[in-house]
């Protein structure tokens, strides 16, 4: 026999008291909140008449006197802020600061035309304080209720666990161990023909589909989602462990697409994916991953190009070839082709000094920053720095 009535009544009977209580704490509250705000609005009310005409009289003098007069109004716990605009469009304030910026949760109480002269007074007043004097009221309820609440609930839960202990703990062991290595699961053993039963038979069947799903999501948080190719985060990941293996002969090249902008702007956004789609297959088409290049998308039209060669001239010749490919393969669309091309920045080698990725990256970009100033469409490498008069400069050597 299923043991689904004392659940149920547990359940049943918790959810009622909590939604009982709930309510009529809800509605208790609520009307305690119009109380207290109505008796803040009262108060205020006989201390704005009682006070008008002083107040109009001080901001008569200047807006020190009338910054004083308006701090009477300290004198309530639950007035944050005061402001007396007059019909010139002065605003005097206490404190003087603007009311809108104080952090707590406030509500402004508006007296129109309260002065003679026609000027009025807004008051900011605390919701906190009414609030703390709600709880203040309701908190022997709640602590009551919640005594009572904590003896039904733990004498049902010792109940409980007495009736179905056995077949939860093994149950709840076997997902922690599942979910330790989703890729070793293996199917949960049923202990019982109930719910619990049934529970373990769903979620057997979830894990199966979860570990299905595991290796495409893990291809989604590794790849970008428009070219298939690494995304910023794996692409430096991955960039790290092939120069932590080849050192001197990794080396970094940073690529910017030409005139992207102008390309989107001219031929919009669906010619501009497609034009980093190519990009993306071009690139991945032209590297080695034999021998653990690396290509990925940094972000907007920058791309990035980790390769290994034995020396700077073998780099720099491979990503000229890379460059020259790229322009001669425009973009077929119904108005014709659509020539893209791209600057390239390439650091790397003993010269340079770089001791991370980081700093390569750097190099690389700087390279790419002269490839775009010095004509765009070409490969500049960055060679170091050089000393002159006590400052450092940067040398590039354009493709």
């Amino acid at each position: 026999m299923k043991f689904t009535i004392f659940p149920k009544f547990i359940f049943l009977t918790t959810l009622f008291v909590v939604v009982l209580s709930g309510v009529t704490l809800y509605a208790f509250s609520h009307f305690r909140v119009k109380y207290y705000e109505g008796h803040a609005s009262a108060q205020l009310a006989t201390a704005v008449v009682g006070s008008g005409g002083m107040i109009e009289a001080a901001a008569a003098v200047g807006p020190l006197e009338a910054r004083n007069a308006l701090s009477l109004f300290s004198m309530f716990p639950f007035a944050l802020c005061v402001e007396m605009t007059l019909p010139s469009g002065t605003v005097h304030r206490w404190p003087p600061i603007n009311c809108t910026i104080i952090q707590e949760e406030k509500y402004p109480l508006n007296y129109p035309g309260v002065f003679s002269n026609g000027g009025d007074l807004r008051v900011w007043v605390s919701h906190k304080w009414v609030e703390d004097q709600v709880f203040g009221e309701i908190k022997i309820a709640l602590v009551a209720m919640g005594v009572f609440l904590l003896i039904f609930v733990l004498g049902s839960a010792l109940l409980f666990y007495r009736v179905v202990g056995r077949s939860v703990r093994f149950l709840v062991a076997s997902v922690r161990d599942v979910a330790q290595d989703l890729t070793n699961f293996e199917e949960i053993r049923k202990l019982s023909r109930d719910e619990i039963g049934e529970l373990t038979d769903a979620l057997n069947r979830l894990f199966e589909r979860v570990r299905g799903y595991q290796a495409d999501l893990l291809k989604l948080a590794e790849t970008d989602s428009l070219t298939g190719i690494y995304n910023r985060r794996k692409f430096f990941e991955e960039a790290e462990k092939s120069y932590a293996q080849h050192g001197p002969q990794f080396f970094m090249v940073v690529a910017d697409l030409d005139f992207f902008k102008q390309t989107n702007d001219t031929y919009g956004h669906t010619i501009g994916d497609q034009a980093l789609q190519l990009v993306a297959r071009l690139f991945g088409a032209s590297i080695r991953t034999t021998t653990g290049d690396l290509v990925g998308r940094l972000g907007g039209e920058e791309f990035g190009i980790a390769i290994t060669c034995d020396d700077l001239k073998t780099a720099k010749s491979t990503i000229e070839r890379v460059c020259t490919s790229l322009s001669e393969s425009p973009i077929k669309t119904r108005s014709g082709p659509i020539l893209i091309t791209a600057s390239f920045g390439l650091a790397g080698g003993e010269e340079v000094g770089a001791d991370s990725v980081e700093t390569l990256y750097k190099f690389a970009d700087t390279a790419c920053y002269q490839a775009k100033e010095t004509g765009r469409n070409r490969v500049c490498v960055y060679e170091g720095t050089l000393m002159d008069g006590g400052q450092e400069f940067t040398r590039v050597a354009p493709s």
